[in-house]
């Protein structure tokens, strides 16, 4: 299978890219790709997660294949040297970057940020005596790495990836352990099901990102003990690969359906799970969600990792007999749901019932149902929330409405206290790990339960799903509506809410305005 739309989308990101790139070789901020810093100068601080596009400058410049101008272009060398030395200035004096606010010490950035400037050095050929400054800047980031911990899955893949790159550029053994020591502990954190946490739960979108990165990791070191992780991983997430080429959405932990396939591709030598899994989003992808339709900030994040699996999948590729998922599977620790028949179904029994169906070339997506009463927002949708019942060809999902956070955005005056403490007690790493442990809480993992019960009852037949909804409403308590969002985030998930061309279709609708007075009912027929 040709992957040519793999470069496709990675090459339409490019000019986007260079457009966000500060190219005066006179300006102090030459190099930098955070546009609305250095020429909006409506930012106070340049994001380092900005720069990781160095190492798609790097990989062009190096690589020739057919529609790549930049190949050995002198002005792409010459932006990535100045994009590597814009950010070994901007980083902190303890050895870690900033994504989202100054003096935030964010171990994603570090972690992904260190691994596209060590990924950028090897490919350029650098020596550390010919850029000392840049050698530094890896040295010290990979210090930070090693003496922190991070328990989500994927930056600590990407942790893993970098410090094996830092240990081959300066060959410090130290390195090298650091990298062996967080994939033990991603092993730990495995669950039985295969799959790695994400914020307590299952992710299959995000899981393609760990891949990605101990793909990268494995085709440098070889390391037979990523095989014993990555081995379960596919296993599992092979169920989540939709007949329309997706994977994951509003049932994952994190309501993600980003994909990243150069792990996948490079697995796929090995594996026939990932074959299958590289095989079925390359065959649809450019009708569901990639880079080329992502917003900038994530755009130039993970284009990448579709330039790297088309230079990947162009070196060898086995053939293997595609590995089918079975017609139903529960996985009771992740309360995931699949079932294929006519139709295909996920459900995340642990997070309200919220499901996702695909069947007569349609899909749709539920976010379970919100409440808004007051102030209050109330919803269905919450991970690790609800409990289940199932019996043969029928599922029943109870729980109560989460009380949650509103999302109002940031308000001036709350931005002037941020940033005056960011810029006096952030100066402590003790305090900006307080602070971002607040903020995690109260944005991402912070709910309460409501006096409001629900519940959800599917009905499962081999060409029909029914699924009826009932709530429990005391008359004392003021509603002032019942919704049934086409798009919902119970939660802050940066990684979401991108543009699917699907979403113009139009999308079944369900009146639930008088669900207080009794079920709901929703049929579908295939």
């Amino acid at each position: 299978m040709d992957r040519n739309n793999y470069a496709k989308i990675a090459l339409s990101v490019v000019p986007r890219i260079l457009s966000a790139m500060d190219r005066s070789e006179i300006s102090d901020t030459f190099g930098c790709f955070d546009k609305p810093y250095w020429h909006y100068k409506i930012s106070d601080f340049p994001s380092a997660r900005c720069q990781e596009p160095i190492l798609t400058l790097a990989i062009l410049h190096e690589n020739k294949f057919r529609n790549n101008i930049y190949f050995k272009n002198p002005m792409a060398k010459l932006w990535a040297d100045a994009g590597l030395e814009f950010l070994s200035h901007i980083q902190n004096k303890d050895g870690s970057f900033n994504e989202w606010y100054p003096n935030e010490r964010s171990f994603c950035a570090t972690a992904f940020c260190t691994y596209s400037a060590s990924e950028t050095f090897r490919i350029l050929g650098y020596r550390q005596t010919d850029y000392n400054s840049i050698s530094n800047m890896l040295e010290k980031a990979g210090l930070w790495l090693g003496k922190n911990e991070e328990n989500v899955s994927n930056q600590q893949a990407g942790a893993i990836a970098a410090l094996y790159n830092i240990y081959k550029i300066t060959g410090e053994r130290k390195f090298k352990r650091y990298a062996e020591d967080k994939l033990t502990n991603i092993h730990k954190a495995q669950s039985k099901e295969g799959w790695l946490p994400e914020y307590g739960g299952a992710d299959p979108s995000y899981l393609t990102v760990t891949i990605d990165f101990l793909g990268k990791y494995y085709k440098e070191s070889n390391n037979n003990k990523t095989l014993e992780i990555v081995a379960p991983a596919l296993k599992f997430l092979k169920y989540f690969l939709h007949t329309d080429g997706s994977i994951g959405g509003g049932y994952g932990s994190r309501n993600s359906e980003i994909k990243l396939p150069h792990g996948l591709e490079i697995f796929s030598k090995l594996n026939e799970n990932a074959r299958f899994l590289a095989d079925g989003i390359h065959e649809k992808i450019m009708e569901t969600i990639h880079p080329g339709i992502m917003d900038d900030r994530y755009a130039f994040i993970y284009h990448v990792s579709y330039l790297q699996a088309f230079l990947e999948h162009k070196k060898s590729t086995p053939q293997s007999k595609p590995s089918k998922s079975k017609p139903d599977r529960l996985f009771d620790e992740s309360g995931l749901f699949v079932r294929n028949q006519e139709y295909n179904i996920v459900i995340n029994l642990k997070k309200g019932g919220v499901y996702k169906l695909h069947g007569n070339d349609r899909t749709f997506n539920d976010y379970g149902i919100i409440i808004v009463s007051g102030d209050k927002l109330l919803t269905t949708n919450w991970n690790n929330s609800s409990k289940y019942r199932k019996k043969e060809n029928e599922i029943i999902v109870t729980g109560a409405f989460k009380d949650i956070n509103t999302g109002k955005v940031l308000s001036p005056e709350k931005n002037i206290l941020f940033r005056f403490f960011l810029l006096t007690g952030g100066r402590i790493q003790t305090a900006t790990s307080w602070l971002k442990e607040v903020l995690r809480n109260k944005l991402i993992l912070e709910a309460k339960d409501s006096q409001i019960l629900y519940k959800r009852h599917f009905l499962l037949e081999d060409k029909k799903i029914i699924v009826t909804d009932e709530v429990q409403i005391e008359d004392e308590i003021k509603i002032d509506g019942i919704y049934s969002p086409s798009y919902f985030s119970s939660f802050y998930s940066p990684t979401s809410a991108f543009f699917d061309k699907r979403s113009l279709k139009n999308r079944d609708s369900i009146d639930i305005k008088e669900l207080r007075d009794g079920p709901i009912k929703r049929e579908f027929v295939f």
